[in-house]
C-alpha cells in the first residue's frame, strides 16, 4: 500500500507558499477535499456539504451538493 502522507505533505506546502494556511487544510470548520492525481488524499464534509467522490483510472470523479441552509463559516 502507498503512503498518501508525503502527497498531502507536498499539498500543503504548496498551499502555504501560495498564501493559503496550511493549517486549515486540517480545519474540521472547512468542507474541502484533496486530490492527488487519482487518489482522493482527503474529504471533510460539513453540514450541507456532501462529497460523493469515485477514484478512476485517469482522475477522480466527484459529485459535490451543497444543501440550501448550508451553514456558511465566516471568512477570516
Amino acid at each position: 500500500m502507498f503512503d498518501y502522507s508525503k502527497e498531502f505533505e507536498l499539498l500543503a506546502a504548496a498551499y502555504s507558499a501560495s498564501g493559503g494556511n496550511a493549517q486549515d487544510l486540517k480545519n474540521n470548520q472547512y468542507g474541502l477535499m484533496l486530490i492527488s492525481s487519482n487518489k482522493m488524499l482527503g474529504k471533510n464534509e460539513i453540514p450541507g456539504l456532501i462529497i460523493e467522490d469515485e477514484e478512476i483510472s485517469d482522475g477522480v470523479k466527484a459529485k459535490i451538493i451543497v444543501k440550501k441552509n448550508a451553514v456558511r463559516v465566516a471568512s477570516k
